[in-house]
């Protein structure tokens, strides 16, 4: 490995870390683990999604995925109902309480990211986004 991939690999180590203990940080405040946030997240930007869809986008299995979903819906963030196209099929969606979360996990993340990204330009904000996109479309 050439010295720069490996001095490439440890940046993105760090800046993960960096970022994932504030994202923690933040959601210990709110009583949600990083699952459960993004759980909401997912539901919050794809409405009436089925358990299935968020079990491919965490990449967990369908009984993981369910787990999440109840502690959710027990919480009063989720609720289920049957499928609008296939009555077998049952649609998550977010309470009026989940959106409110939501809506907060949000700001919170926008603002987080603001201050974290505040030393680069538009333009190198753009050029980063570019190039995780391609690392992360691999």
């Amino acid at each position: 490995m050439d010295k720069i991939e490996f001095l490439i690999g440890r940046k993105i180590v760090q800046i993960g870390n960096r970022a994932s203990s504030m994202r923690i940080a933040d959601l210990k405040e709110q009583g949600l683990t990083p699952t459960q946030s993004d759980t909401l997240l997912y539901y919050g930007a794809h409405p009436n999604s089925s358990i299935s869809d968020l079990k491919e986008h965490l990449r967990v299995s369908h009984q993981a995925a369910s787990g999440i979903i109840a502690r959710l819906r027990g919480r009063g963030y989720l609720d289920i109902a049957s499928s609008r196209e296939d009555g077998r099929a049952v649609s998550v969606f977010l309470t009026n309480e989940g959106r409110k979360v939501y809506d907060t996990l949000k700001a919170n993340g926008y603002a987080a990211g603001k201050e974290f990204l505040s030393p680069l330009t538009k333009e190198e904000k753009e050029k980063l986004l570019e190039l995780l996109n391609k690392l992360a479309d691999r």
